[in-house]
């Protein structure tokens, strides 16, 4: 089924104190429910559309899964009542996964919104990263490929050129080739979606691989780009202070305000040469 990644809406326009009627496109919104074995998992607010990535990388990051082949079915479910709209999911995993996980136990039957990654938790504990610290050392990335990779996420958000109101997060290779690039009105969603879509093509650990987003890179960015193995994270607006802590203790490399030939390196420098 298609899905529609905008929507174009009636509007009143004022331009030089003159009012017309017409049309513009916004960004689609709505929510996906997520069932995992039969059990409510979670509400997200995202942009629909790739949804299976979505819902691939977001368990990946809450670690319910380690790789797709725990995965035995993902299927849409239509609305009964508009058969057009796609708004339930449920995924199937293997028993062992979910006796392993213990899905009765899991604290994230909540509504999370798109601009949110952590907020639906009710623990201190569920907000800890598992990911294993990366090392730092010996691997090297030209400054000339992070200053490059802005302008290609930019180039590649064909939805953002229509209404301006989608994220994007691109995962790039160590030339700065760009390999995968995903749209949503949420930040962590756009991760998700790289992150379940690499997982599906075998990309994975992605430690030879650069993660660009196009907002500010927030805690639960850097948590997901760790439980990937992805080194480098660069974006183009600012980095909050557990942030940069977390990508310090986890050994990655955390760029900040990367615009035209500039940036902030505000962890493991050492990485980037000239």
């Amino acid at each position: 089924m298609k899905h529609n990644m905008s929507t174009d809406i009636p509007i009143t326009r004022w331009t030089q104190g003159s009012a017309e009627q017409t049309t513009d496109f916004v960004a689609t919104e709505s929510a996906l429910q997520i069932r995992v074995n039969g059990q409510n998992f979670t509400v997200t607010m995202r942009t629909p559309g790739q949804d299976e990535d979505l819902v691939t990388g977001l368990l990946f990051a809450e670690c319910i899964i380690t790789n797709v082949s725990e995965i035995i079915k993902i299927q849409t479910i239509p609305d009964p009542a508009n058969p057009e709209l796609e708004n339930e999911i449920e995924v199937t995993l293997k028993h062992s996964i979910s006796s392993r996980v213990g899905l009765d136990l899991l604290p994230q039957r909540m509504l999370s919104n798109s601009s949110c990654g952590v907020c639906g938790k009710t623990e201190l504990a569920s907000i800890q990263c598992n990911a294993i610290p990366m090392e730092s050392h010996g691997q090297t990335v030209p400054a000339s490929v992070i200053i490059s990779l802005d302008s290609q996420l930019r180039s590649s958000q064909n939805t953002f050129d229509r209404t301006g109101g989608l994220h994007a997060a691109g995962l790039f290779d160590a030339e700065g080739t760009l390999l995968l690039s995903k749209e949503d009105v949420g930040r962590h969603n756009a991760v998700d979606k790289v992150v379940g879509a690499g997982l599906k093509q075998g990309i994975l650990p992605m430690k030879l691989c650069i993660l660009m987003v196009s907002g500010r890179s927030s805690f639960e960015i850097v948590q997901k780009a760790a439980m990937a193995g992805i080194p480098v994270i660069c974006s183009v607006s600012a980095p909050s202070s557990l942030a940069v802590q977390l990508a310090d203790e986890m050994g990655i490399t955390l760029v900040g305000f990367l615009r035209g030939e500039n940036m902030n390196v505000y962890s493991h420098p050492e990485r980037i040469i000239s």
